[in-house]
């Protein structure tokens, strides 16, 4: 369960530092409404690049929540327990 928990820090962590992202990109249109368009489609690609990255990564522990605390299936197993099995 340790392992669990710090990847869920590490995970809400990653939330917060999204928000700051949006914050700043929030920012940067405001302040500099006059901007070249490729900096504005620049800051816009980044947005959507990280906001993509943590969708992916929000999929990727509502699975693992989702399926492996309901079930013994072994891909769900620590690697520990895998070879304890096997030995």
């Amino acid at each position: 369960m340790p392992a669990i928990f710090s990847q869920l820090v590490g995970f809400t962590i990653s939330l917060v530092q999204l928000g700051i992202a949006f914050s700043q990109g929030y920012s940067y249109y405001q302040t500099f409404p006059h901007d070249k368009w490729p900096h504005k489609s620049l800051v816009a690609i980044l947005l959507i690049m990280t906001t993509a990255s943590m969708v992916l990564s929000c999929t990727m522990y509502w699975s693992f929540i989702s399926d492996c605390f309901r079930s013994d299936s072994p891909m769900c197993l620590s690697w520990a327990k895998m070879v304890s099995m096997m030995s």
